[in-house]
This record gives structure tokens, sequence and C-alpha cells, in this order.
């Protein structure tokens, strides 16, 4: 199977040299043409540029770079992972052309898992981002994707329809791509499924010209040892079959190799070669042993052992394999497999092996038993059938009678396990009820302290307003006088705007909930968007911000949740620090934790104001260094998202010496 990624590009042979997302799209084919271990090495070193140039798109391309190296290697769970942190970057920065590549490199991921139903579910989301951004080629790319899928499960007219239309988006948009290749290559198989030899002769000599690229050799050699097996030519079969066996194994690539010894089995069949036929499907096993898991695969495998091994009249491990590829088809319950064809030949029964008809009366009349029966005459034999009779009749009216007590016994025990079951049930939910409750007090009660801190906290800075506009009415003031007035003014704003910011944010949780995805986040480009948001809080104040997080540290958070927490409290950091203070943040990993800690040297807390903060006792109002309004809502928000996210936040202050806010992310439930 012919596979064409989303590029976010095609790699340089030497890392240094790509600066940027559009230089990785000129090299990517390069860099995937080498070993996986050296490509993965470049694709590491242009993270780390991408992190020390603070660049967040050229890290999520070189991720998805490094995750088609690891997929062409066989490596299917870790393409996974770092295609879907790649993926989540792209989201956040909506750049839909990152996004699109992203699902159509997960589409194959599923596809090699055998979640059809999943990879034909993103490649039609990567479609729907394809026309909103105009791109024709992902357009064909999607379209190329969903008709391989359709062909994996024999819909060879849907198949065929796909890829004409794949074919015409290129048309339409005069791209004449690598993507052409792979859609003639396809419509040649299809036309040999159809029967339809001469076409997909045609077909196949259309792409011999672009196979003069020694990256096409190994699927247009494949596909011609298919055609010609249909020819019933197993001797060009082989040699075509071979020469794509040995392109994989050249370019290092188990999949292909795979792929190529399977084909080589099918041929020896039709040369009835069944040695050799058993000896490469045993190969392509023993290769995909080796192997990260793709189920895919192993269907291919599977199948092609029980072909080889019907055909050698090896039953027991045809059949072994039969069920083994049974077992993998009834796991997956969520989309469609392909129907893998098998026969079966009944074992023919030779006569002479049977046992003559008068050597087999001649020992049962010998048998004493029957010298016995004909020595007492018929009455014996007619005593013998009625009392035979009557133990079978009595025997059955028992067995009946002991099969309705098991019945109802069964019932009387199933019946009691309900019961009991239902009064467990019942105690839980009571339980809960409590539970709920009691939450639903806490709730009214914080609740209300919230709204009668902000009803005060809002109406004061809003008087402020009125009072300056009517100072500012005034014709007698100086203009140094009014630029005062206007800082005093547009300080009340902003304290009355984060007010009200993380109100509605409180609220929306209250009512509604906030949607927690969790992924793996990398925290330092998160810590550098934070830095450039406050920045003009931290000029204001003369306060420094030291960053000390380590470069490739990453935890499991919701994105969104955790830049709020974090601008909360670097935020809350700089209202109570005093001028020319420093602002630390740094993050740790401790005991299989991962701890971000915002420490500052400001005013501090005394341990009833902490007491006060952690469990909304009272009034919490206090005032920052320059007078600034805190209500303590946005610690209560960083609490909750991070409860939302399996962690939790800790909170160390001394009176005159400053804070210390720990926020603790868990890898285990806790």
């Amino acid at each position: 199977m012919l596979f064409c990624f989303g590029a976010y590009g095609q790699s340089s042979f030497f890392w240094q040299n790509i600066v940027n997302t559009d230089s990785l799209n000129i090299y990517s084919d390069s860099i995937l043409a080498m070993p996986s271990g050296e490509s993965n090495r470049i694709a590491k070193n242009i993270q780390i540029s991408a992190l020390r140039n603070r660049d967040s798109l050229l890290y999520a391309s070189s991720l998805g770079l490094e995750t088609k190296s690891r997929f062409i290697n066989g490596e299917l769970n870790q393409s996974l992972a770092l295609q879907n942190e790649a993926l989540a970057i792209f989201q956040k920065y909506k750049n839909k052309e990152g996004q699109c590549a992203a699902l159509i490199t997960l589409a194959l991921i599923d596809f090699e898992n055998g979640n059809l139903y999943q990879a034909r579910s993103k490649l039609r989301n990567s479609t729907k981002l394809a026309l909103e951004i105009n791109n024709h080629y992902y357009h064909a790319l999607s379209e190329y994707h969903i008709a391989q899928i359709n062909f994996t499960q024999q819909q060879y007219s849907k198949s065929k329809k796909g890829l004409i239309k794949a074919k015409s988006i290129l048309e339409s948009a005069d791209l004449n791509l690598d993507l052409e290749f792979a859609i003639f290559q396809q419509l040649a198989l299809i036309e040999i499924e159809f029967g339809q030899l001469s076409r997909a002769y045609d077909l196949l000599n259309k792409t011999k010209q672009k196979a003069l690229h020694p990256d096409y050799l190994y699927n247009l050699n494949l596909n011609w040892s298919k055609y010609w097996q249909a020819m019933l030519n197993p001797q060009k079969a082989e040699e075509a079959g071979i020469k794509a066996l040995l392109w994989a194994n050249a370019h290092h690539s188990p999949t292909l190799s795979i792929e190529a010894q399977i084909n080589l089995s099918e041929v020896y069949i039709l040369k009835k070669n069944n040695q050799k036929s058993i000896e490469f499907a045993q190969q392509a096993k023993n290769l995909h042993n080796n192997l990260p898991a793709a189920t895919s695969l192993k269907l291919q495998v599977l199948n092609q052992l029980h072909k080889v091994y019907l055909a050698s009249a090896d039953t027991a491990k045809a059949l072994t394999a039969l069920l083994q590829l049974n077992t993998i088809q009834d796991s997956l319950k969520s989309f469609e497999l392909v129907t893998l064809p098998f026969t079966t030949t009944k074992p023919k029964t030779r006569i002479d092996t049977l046992p003559k008809t008068d050597t087999l009366e001649a020992s049962v009349s010998s048998s004493p038993k029957r010298i016995l029966i004909k020595a007492k005459g018929k009455e014996v034999i007619i005593g013998l059938i009625i009392f035979s009779a009557i133990a079978f009749i009595i025997g059955l009216i028992t067995s009946i009678l002991l099969f309705k007590q098991k019945r109802e016994l069964k019932k009387l025990k199933t019946t009691h396990k309900k019961l009991s079951e239902k009064e467990e049930q019942i105690s839980i939910e009571q339980l809960e009820l409590k539970k709920d409750n009691q939450q639903l007090k806490d709730l009214d009660k914080n609740k209300n302290k919230v709204f009668s801190i902000l009803t005060h906290d809002i109406r004061q800075p809003i008087n402020q307003v009125k009072s300056v506009l009517e100072l500012l009415e005034m014709e007698d003031l100086t203009k140094k006088d009014r630029v005062e007035i206007v800082q005093k003014l547009r300080e009340s704003i902003d304290n009355s705007s984060n007010a009200l910011e993380n109100l509605l944010l409180w609220s929306k949780k209250q009512l509604t909930g906030i949607n927690t995805k969790i992924v793996d986040v990398h925290l330092l480009p998160q810590v550098w968007q934070i830095e450039s948001q406050v920045k003009a809080n931290l000029d204001s104040k003369n306060l420094k911000l030291d960053i000390h997080v380590p470069d490739f540290l990453k935890v499991k958070a919701d994105m969104s949740q955790l830049d709020i927490c974090l601008r909360n409290l670097v935020n809350n950091a700089i209202k109570f620090s005093n001028s020319g203070g420093v602002i630390t943040i740094e993050a740790v990993e401790e005991n299989g934790d991962k701890i971000i800690r915002v420490i500052d040297n400001g005013v501090g807390m005394s341990i009833d104001q902490v007491d006060k903060l952690k469990n909304m006792k009272g009034d919490f109002t206090t005032l920052g260094t320059m007078n600034e309004k805190g209500t303590g809502l946005g610690v209560l928000i960083t609490r909750e998202f991070m409860q939302n996210q399996n962690g939790e936040l800790d909170i160390q202050s001394r009176k005159g010496e400053g804070s210390i806010f720990s926020m603790i992310f868990h890898e285990a439930p806790k």
C-alpha cells in the first residue's frame, strides 16, 4: 500500500540550514530518505533550535517530521503521541494547514492499527479544513487516502471514484505532484481486481517514467508483480517481487519488507512451490513479531499463513492461523474489516482403510456378549429390551426433574443477587445524594461570598471612574494633573477588567462546566507567552521576571486552563511585589510529580490570611503595593482548574517576606 503524507515539508542534509517552517518544507523528503536513526536525530536538533528561537510552529512541524520517520520504521505508538502533540500546537495557534497535515498523518496511523472508522473520520475533517483554506493538494491527498480505505474494504467502485476525484482536483489546480504517481498505481490495482488487465498495464506504463526516481521503484515493482500474477506469469511476477523486496531491505523499511515477503509468498503459491511460499510467509511473521503491533499488517500476515498452510495441506497450522485471524477481527468492533478470503478442502477418505463387512461381522459374532445373548434365546432379548426402555424412561424423568430443580435454584440465586445489588446501589446513591447536597450548599455559600465582594470591588472602581471624569471636566487643570488622572483612570479600568474576567470564568465553570482536554504540554513556550502578556505590568513596577524551566519539560494538562492558571498567579505576584523586586517561575520534577512554582519577594501574607484564601473564609479583599484590588477569585479559579487537570494548588507565605504558589501536576490520579 502506497502512503502519501501531508507535508509540512520535504529536509536538509544539515539541520543548521533549517531556520523556519518554509526551509523545513524544502528539505523534509531528503531527511525521511535517510536511515531512521539519522532522521530522528535531525528532527530532535530542529526541535532544540525551535525552542531556543521560541518558534512554536517550527517545533510542531519538526514533531511531524519525527512522526513520519517513526511511522515508516513501524513505531506506531510513538508516532501517535508525537502527532497528537503537534496537532494540539497547530490548533492553539489556529494554523489550519498544519492541522490538516497532522490529521492526515493521524489517519494513516489509525489505518495501520486497523481503526478504519477513525481513519475515515479524520480524513473527512482534513477534507473540510482543506476546502476552508482552499488547499488543493491536501484536498486531493485526503480523497486519495479515503479511496485507499475503500479499496481495503473491497469497495472497488467507490475507491475508483475517489481516486478519479483526487486526480481531477490536482488537474484543476495544475498540480503535477508525486501524488499523481500514487493515484495511477492505486487505479492499476483496482483494474487488476476488476480483471481489466489491459487498462492496468497502460496505467502501470504511465507511471514508469516517474518511477525512474529510486523512491518509487518499490511500489512500481510490487504492483507489476501483482499484475503478472493476474496474468498467470509467475516467472515475471517473481522477478518484480524480488526487486521490490531488495529495495525495501536496502532502505531498512520493515513494514515494506513484510508486504514484499507476503507478495512473494503469493507468487510461489502460483508456482506451486509450497516450501518457498511457507518460508516467505514465516519470514514476514518473524519480522512482524519484532515490530510494535500494527493490526492491518498482522491481518495480512495471518491470512497469508492460512493460505500457504492450506495449499501445503497442513490443516492444523492453517486452522491455528485462521483462529488468530478471527480473534483479531472479532476484537475490532468499531469499524469494518476486510473479509479475508480462504478455501477449505475436505479430507479424502480411503475406502481401503475401512474394515471389510465380513470381517466386521465376524468380530461382532465372536464377542462373548453376543454368544451369551444367542444362548439365552428370544425371551432374554425381549426382557433386556424392556428393562433398558424402563431404565431409559426413569433416567429421562430424573434428568428432567433435576434440570427443573437446578433452573429454579438458579433463578432464586439470580433474584437474590439482583436484590442485593439493588440495595447496594440505593445505599451508594443515597451517599452520593448527601455528598451532592453538601457540595451545593458549599457552592452557594462561596457564590454569595464572591458576589458580595465583587459587588463592592467593582462598584468602587466605577465610582472612581465617575469622579475622575468629573475632574477632567474642570478647566483649570494643568497637563501634569490630567496625565495623573488618566493614569488612575486606566488602573481602575484594568482592575475592573481583571475582576470581571475572573468572575466570568468562574461563573461559566459553575453553570455549564469547562471542557478539559488533557495533552502533553511543552511548558517553556507557555511561560514565554505569559512573559509577553505581563511585560507592561512588570515594567510599570520595575519588576524582573526570572524563568528557570528545563527545555523539554512537559506536563499533562489542558493548554488553555494552564495558561489561565499561570497568568493569574503571575499577575498576583506583580500586584503584591514592591517596585524593583524579582518574580521567579521555576519548574521541577519531584517523586513523579511535575511542579510549577511562582515565587515573589513581596509583602507576603499572615497565617490567618493564607487560611482565608485557601478556604474562602471571611473577607479576603486585599490591596496591592500600589493599591491594586485583590479579591482572591483568581486563586479560587486556579485551584478549581488544577483539580480539573489531576493536580492541586499549594500556598506558602510569610508576612513581609513573600509568597510561593505551587501548581502540582500528578502523573497518576490521587
